[in-house]
Order: structure tokens, then C-alpha cells, then sequence
């Protein structure tokens, strides 16, 4: 697997891992219970987004250099270890998609119905109000679920980037922060401006099957296709 195709995998992954309703739709929600303009909440989202993707990269890292350490002893088998492990991974996550149809969970604290009903008046105030205990309060335990949940499928992705060694390595984590962390904006703006009512449950319904399909085509690319 060349680098552009490593990052193009990456760049796909985080697309529709970062379009998954529970990796923005609480920051919504959130901002909407609490009487936030549009600029706050996308701001949030930023922390959230960073602190969920920095833990994913922590151990995705871990999870490459066990596989460097590995390749430099034993390169030869590795060429088919590596994309054997990405496939087993990807078949994994796609029969765990079929079992499940929730998706990605990173916990839901904040529901469709507790949104918006206690301090609702001050949500078209065109005056952003300050922040107070209770807002930070609810900010630092969402940033802290999304840290405290990476993903797997992100995570393993980076056995394909072993080949390439640490240039791989980082290519994938900044593809995966910058991308994720915009799509995640993305979303949020659009359902903040009021199109909440876009379809996107086939992503939450089939993530797992999308990202599970995705690892396992590329595990495909990298055993046939090897740099």
C-alpha cells in the first residue's frame, strides 16, 4: 500500500466516523439545552473532537509500533500477518454491525427529549450569555466521554501504516484529526442552523458494517497491492 493510498483509507474512515450521530449530535443537543449560539457549540465540538481522536491516536501508536517492532525481526511474514490482522478486525466489526444496530457509542447523556425544554428562552438570545458552573460542568464530562471512548476501527488502521514506518504513522493522525474533527464540524453546523432533519440514520444504523467493509478491502489492497 503506497502512502496516498494510506491516506485516502484514512481520509475515508474518517468521514464516516466523524458523520456517526453520536460523535456530534450530543454537542447539539448540549448546545441547545443550554441556550448556546452556534459559534459556542462548534467550539465545543472542538474540544471534543480533539480529545476523542488524541486518545484514539494514543493507541493506534501503540498498536504500530508493536507492529514495527515486529516487522523489523520478521518483515517477510508480517506482509501477510499485517493485512491478516486488519482482516480479522474488519470481518470483527462488520459481524458486530450486523448484531448491532446502534452504532458507535460513545454514551448519550444528553436525549431529543431532555433538549431544549429548561432554559429554552435564552436560546435566541442574540446575546452569547457566560458561561456558568453548570456549563462547564456538562462540557468537561462530555470531552471526558470522548476521550475515555477511541475507536477500534480507527485504531487498528494502523497496522497499514507499519509498511510505510513512522511517516505512515503520522500521515494517518493528522488525516484523522483534521478530518474527523472537520466532519464532526460539519455536522454540527448544519444541524445547529436548523436542518436537523437530514436522514442520518442509515450511518448510525450500518457504521460498523461501513467501517468494518472498509478495513477489510483495504487489508484486501494491502496484501495484493504491498509497497
Amino acid at each position: 500500500m503506497d502512502f496516498l493510498t494510506l491516506l485516502g483509507g484514512a481520509f475515508l474512515l474518517s468521514v464516516l466516523h466523524g458523520l456517526i450521530p453520536n460523535h456530534w449530535l450530543p454537542f447539539v443537543l448540549l448546545g441547545r439545552d443550554r441556550g448556546w449560539g452556534p459559534s459556542r457549540i462548534l467550539t465545543v465540538t472542538v474540544f471534543g473532537g480533539i480529545a476523542h481522536i488524541s486518545s484514539t491516536i494514543l493507541v493506534g501508536i501503540l498498536i504500530a509500533v508493536a507492529g514495527l517492532a515486529f516487522s523489523q525481526h520478521y518483515e517477510e511474514v508480517m506482509r501477510w500477518v499485517g493485512p491478516a490482522i486488519l482482516m480479522g478486525v474488519g470481518l470483527w466489526v462488520f459481524w458486530r454491525g450486523r448484531r448491532c444496530h446502534h452504532g458507535h457509542h460513545h454514551g448519550e447523556p444528553f436525549s431529543h427529549t431532555d433538549a431544549c425544554h429548561h432554559e429554552a428562552d435564552g436560546a435566541h438570545d442574540h446575546r452569547e450569555k457566560r458561561l456558568d458552573s453548570r456549563d462547564m460542568t456538562a462540557i468537561g464530562a462530555l470531552v471526558l466521554m470522548m476521550f475515555l471512548s477511541p475507536c477500534l476501527e480507527l485504531e487498528f488502521y494502523y497496522l497499514s501504516a507499519v509498511p510505510l514506518g513512522w511517516k505512515g504513522i503520522a500521515g494517518v493522525s493528522v488525516v484523522y484529526m483534521l478530518v474527523t474533527v472537520g466532519t464532526m464540524l460539519l455536522a454540527v453546523g448544519t444541524a445547529a442552523r436548523g436542518l436537523r432533519q437530514l436522514r442520518w440514520t442509515f450511518f448510525e444504523r450500518h457504521e460498523r458494517k461501513i467501517g468494518g467493509s472498509v478495513l477489510i478491502l483495504l487489508a484486501l489492497w494491502w496484501a495484493f497491492f504491498p509497497l
